[in-house]
């Protein structure tokens, strides 16, 4: 059984920190070569807190017009409904297929108002969009809510963040459910396997660019219930996973694709900071401890460099 795979692509700036769209499109060129054929651009590892909305447009039109084949998800994520709807029009004309939106952040907001915004959006849009639950937005979408925008036709996806398992499977079933159906994708790679397991429909990595033939035979194995294949890349990559919950995202993988030779600088915007010169010693040991032990099981994590 296939899943839908999505690389998370960093947002990436030059030394004095302006934008390098530019570089973004050239590394998703790299994934395509790779055999990568969906991303996910100015997500929250893409730094979208950051970006202006016309930063947010010239990287989903630089990736557009490298790689007119490829199968973009682009982030607009807003506090308010109406700025969200008009960043995504702007994307969808820029050469999004979908566009991700959450609900409205830093208000204080019911279960009525979020389902009002996503109602709002799905009338006005003229597009696909897909549903961003991330709990660091204030809510933990309810399952029934899941259910319920799955019927609204223009909402084709969930990028599904809920620490609960319980809501996860949940969620799954609701998905699927009634008049509607949404693709349910699994927000992290760090907890792929327990999510696969769970039956969700594919997977949006953020380290895929520091080790891509590893995540990607990872899931691969585990969508087709080669569980100790999969256990045992996900072991391999353990020590990776575990530096990364420490340094912080997404100043990690900017690190490590540096260390990958892909191309723009691993500079991040406030409140981020770059890796330190130790951290960066220390990522690149991981790496290197990594890439030894897949070595061993026939996937070299270096195979980008």
């Amino acid at each position: 059984m296939s899943r839908l795979f999505y690389a998370i692509a960093p947002t990436l700036f030059t030394e004095d920190g302006r934008l390098d769209a530019g570089a973004v499109a050239a590394n998703v060129e790299r994934a395509v070569s790779g055999g990568v054929s969906r991303f996910l651009l100015t997500g929250a590892y893409g730094e979208f807190q950051s970006l202006t909305d016309a930063e947010r447009v010239r990287v989903v039109a630089a990736v557009r017009e490298l790689a007119p084949r490829i199968e973009i998800m682009a982030g607009a994520v807003h506090p308010s409904t109406q700025a969200t709807l008009l960043l995504a029009k702007r994307l969808f004309a820029a050469g999004a297929d979908e566009v991700m939106v959450g609900p409205p952040s830093m208000a204080e907001v019911t279960d009525t108002d979020v389902l009002r915004h996503f109602q709002f959006l799905a009338a006005r849009a003229e597009g696909s969009l897909a549903v961003y639950n991330n709990p660091i937005f204030g809510h933990d979408l309810e399952p029934g809510l899941v259910g319920r925008l799955a019927e609204l036709g223009s909402y084709t996806s969930i990028k599904q963040g809920t620490p609960s398992m319980g809501y996860l499977l949940v969620s799954i079933s609701a998905a699927r459910s009634g008049s509607g159906s949404l693709r349910v994708l699994a927000a992290s790679d760090l907890s792929a396997l327990v999510s696969l397991a769970a039956g969700v429909d594919g997977l949006t990595s953020t380290n895929y660019w520091a080790f891509p033939e590893a995540i990607t035979s990872m899931a691969a194995h585990a969508a087709t219930s080669n569980h100790a294949q999969a256990n045992a890349i996900h072991r391999a990559l353990t020590p990776y996973f575990d530096s990364v919950r420490a340094l912080g995202q997404p100043r990690a993988i900017k690190a490590a694709m540096t260390l990958r030779s892909y191309a723009g600088t691993s500079m991040v915007r406030l409140p981020y900071e770059p890796l330190s010169e130790v951290e960066t010693r220390h990522l690149k040991e991981v790496v290197a401890g990594v890439d030894e032990t897949l070595a061993g099981l026939g996937h070299l994590g270096s195979q980008t460099s």
